[in-house]
């Protein structure tokens, strides 16, 4: 049979003082011992409190509302305090320390700060698992416990705070948590604020294009996009009434890629041109590929690709919105003249010109947004430039030689000079071409001062032996790609990350990476980690990232497969799309926060003394200005701020300059004042603030994911988008990723190249 300590009676206990803890011991259980707090006169006799005097207002506040039971404390000394829901499971103290010399009415607020009485019962049955030691060991002990008391307050709900902790509910408790959850899609409700009582037909007809909707699935609330064709956009550009419109079918098209057939007839946009063009593998790359290559850089979205035009452009609610290498623009109708003129003049410079990373005399506005002009906003999308990306010297693939009258001579790397075969060609020819006469390979060509040469190198036209000491009248280095071009299987198209066959030999090939290069990344989530074939001349990406954009906001992983390439005419060197065998990107875990509070709720909070206006008064031959105190009598239980007791706050510092620093004790006097006033109410705010902090954290919109994998065969990217944050109305939301391990891995041939990217707070 259990044993039991059974203390009979009640007594509340107003104002008692939170002592200092001492928590329960590893040492052998003590025998149960009466507790005697200050303010009782038996353990189990009865006590009731008498009417607080005006000092100790606040403490318990008595009510004409019964107090209701809204938790129990259990104490055993010796062993951890516990401390139990109406209804629910008995829990340890989480500081671990608090034992049984530490209860009474300041220890119940600390678990419901609405406490406003306790009362002591008798000893209940409890599991034998319940207690702990100092530090919170586990035990196994069948002893209820020394004593227990029933927190008493007031009922929660009316308050206007919707208590998670208490068991309130949208169905309990309307009034303070609202409808949304009582399973009922009542008026006002839609599937954009209450999804788990309003299905996502409910939207429809909200008045606000958003939730997926399309003007095919809810023409009452969108408006289909028109298609705008004139000499500014020759080829087309969208155009939608507002930015809601754009938002939601962009997400529609995200959710289901067979959206984009509902978009008018006869529309090119951006991933219909691009999709005309294959991938390709080449360094020597002419203009027109290298503008495409940057459209893909750019725009790397299909949902939006599915949007914007070939020259990358869309309209919502009146406003141009134009994509480039240096960011988004977002142009106001009256100035969209202005911005056609100014992008002809910077266009070469914006795609070509690795330095020109901004505008100049563009004004930060913060959150990686920037004033070009009025009506014309850049937008930082956070992105590496593709114009100049790749900084790696282009490699030596050989030498030319001209002597005017002499056959022209080549060197390879660490060879000899010898003549040209065809015994005839001389000064008159010579660059980048004649380079790729030896070497196929060559992209550029760099004039060098002219070597020593033995004196038996030149030839004459025939190729006629002549003995001369001239070491030539010009010299150049041929430069270009020197790696074996990259050829990928067409075959290995497979959707399956099981071994391959070897190109050759029949041996099995492309298992699973086992090592990883493991990175970091702090709150931010933006991170790129690039991972290089040994010939330096493919690479495989990984990128975790958190994208700030007017029209909406994202987290997403990628992994992509790219390739060194060269533009003629400009000369300049970027990675551009390639691809790889196989690409993979997931997480081993994510804990993604944001700042979305699900359901509507508001707060209720205590009454504060209002401070409405300054009134003067003399203090030695000082004038000082006082905040004039208005205040509910209630609370003041006929105090008075007197100004003798206001002159001792006060001091000559106030507001003052100290050694440079700003000193402003007006804000340590008002705590003093409002402290005089109502005892109460700096606790009580206190107790409020954690309330809303506590309701918060449970309410916020998050993604928690474990093991996951994306997989993609034969391709050149992965995507993996955890949260398309689209906009409604002004209602975006922020990311704070907790943690996380996120990795991406791409085979090229029987090569694996894997990255790991775990988040550190």
């Amino acid at each position: 049979m259990k044993r039991s300590a059974v203390l009979q009676g009640t007594f509340l206990v107003s104002g008692l003082v939170l002592l200092l803890a001492c928590g329960g011991s590893n040492s052998p259980s003590a025998e149960p011992q009466p507790v005697h707090d200050a303010t009782s006169q038996s353990p189990t006799a009865p006590i009731e409190s008498s009417e607080p005097r005006p000092e100790e207002l606040g403490e318990a506040v008595q009510s004409a509302t019964t107090p209701q039971v809204i938790g129990r404390i259990a104490r055993y000394c010796g062993k951890v305090n516990n401390h139990q829901l109406p209804g629910g499971e008995w829990q340890p103290d989480l500081d671990c320390t608090s034992g049984c010399d530490v209860g009474g009415l300041a220890y119940c607020q600390k678990f419901w700060p609405q406490t406003t009485s306790i009362r002591q019962v008798a000893v209940s049955s409890k599991p034998n698992n319940v207690w702990t030691t100092s530090g919170c060991g586990a035990v196994v002990d069948d002893w209820d416990g020394t004593d227990e008391f029933e927190c008493m307050g007031q009922p929660a709900c009316g308050d206007g705070f919707c208590d998670v902790a208490l068991g309130e509910t949208p169905t309990s408790c309307s009034s303070d948590c609202g409808t949304c959850g009582n399973g009922i899609c009542n008026a006002g409700e839609n599937f954009a604020f209450c999804p788990d009582d309003c299905g996502s037909t409910s939207a429809c007809g909200d008045g606000t294009c958003n939730n997926n909707e399309t003007f095919a699935t809810c023409p009452g609330d969108c408006v289909a996009p028109s298609v705008l064709v004139s000499t500014d956009f020759p080829t087309g550009v969208l155009r939608f009434a507002s930015e809601e419109d754009f938002n939601s079918l962009f997400h529609a098209i995200e959710a289901d890629g067979a959206v984009t057939s509902s978009l008018p007839t006869g529309y090119v946009s951006l991933k219909s041109y691009l999709a005309q063009f294959p991938v390709t593998s080449t360094y020597d790359v002419d203009q027109a590929e290298y503008l495409r290559d940057l459209k893909t850089h750019v725009v790397t979205d299909d949902g939006l690709r599915a949007l914007v035009n070939q020259e990358l452009q869309v309209f919502a609610g009146g406003k141009l919105y134009q994509f480039t290498d240096i960011g988004l623009f977002k142009v106001d109708a009256d100035k969209q003249a202005w911005f056609k003129t100014w992008l002809a003049a910077n266009r070469q410079a914006i795609d070509f010109d690795p330095a020109y990373k901004t505008v100049p005399g563009e004004v930060s506005l913060g959150e990686g947004q920037y004033q070009v002009a009025p009506g014309v906003i850049r937008i930082d999308t956070q992105k590496e430039k593709m114009a100049g990306s790749d900084t790696t010297p282009d490699p030596v693939v050989g030498r030319i030689a001209l002597y005017c009258g002499k056959v022209n001579n080549h060197q390879a790397p660490g060879g000899a000079w010898l003549p040209d075969p065809d015994c005839s060609t001389g000064c008159g020819t010579g660059g980048v071409a004649y380079c790729r006469k030896f070497w196929p390979q060559a992209t550029d060509i760099r004039a060098v001062p002219v070597s020593s040469k033995p004196n038996n190198v030149w030839k004459t036209a025939g190729c006629g032996n002549i003995i001369d000491d001239w070491d030539g009248n010009e010299e150049y280095e041929c430069l270009g790609d020197s790696a074996t071009p990259v050829v990928f299987a067409a075959s290995l198209t497979a959707p399956s990350p099981e071994p391959l066959a070897a190109l050759a030999g029949g041996q099995k090939c492309g298992t699973p990476p086992t090592h990883y290069d493991l990175h970091t990344v702090g709150a931010s989530f933006n991170k790129e980690v690039v991972r290089a074939a040994s010939d330096n001349n493919w690479r495989f990406i990984f990128k975790t990232r958190k994208l700030n954009l007017y029209l909406y906001r994202s987290v997403s992983i990628k992994g992509k497969a790219q390739r060194r390439k060269k533009v003629w005419p400009f000369r300049i060197k970027y990675w551009g799309p390639a691809d790889a065998d196989e690409i993979v990107v997931g997480t081993d875990n994510m804990d993604l926060h944001t700042n979305y509070t699900v359901i509507p709720h508001t707060f209720g909070q205590g009454p504060r003394p209002n401070f409405k206006g300054l009134a003067k008064f003399k203090l030695g031959s000082m004038t000082i200005n006082l905040m004039d105190i208005d205040f509910r009598i209630d609370l003041a239980k006929g105090k008075t701020i007197t100004h003798a007791h206001a002159a001792s706050l006060l001091n000559s510092q106030i507001n003052s300059v100290i050694g440079g620093v700003y000193n402003n004790i007006w804000a340590q006097i008002e705590t003093q004042i409002v402290g005089a006033i109502s005892p109460a109410y700096l606790r009580e705010y206190a107790a409020y603030a954690k309330r809303v902090s506590t309701y918060n954290e449970l309410t916020h919109l998050r993604f928690i994911l474990g093991k996951v994998e994306k997989y993609r065969g034969a391709g050149h990217k992965n995507d993996w988008v955890f949260d398309w944050n689209v906009k409604i109305g002004a209602a975006t939301y922020k990311y704070d990723m907790r943690a996380g391990s996120f990795f991406g891995r791409a085979r090229k041939g029987c090569n694996w190249y894997a990255v790991r990217v775990v988040v550190q707070r």
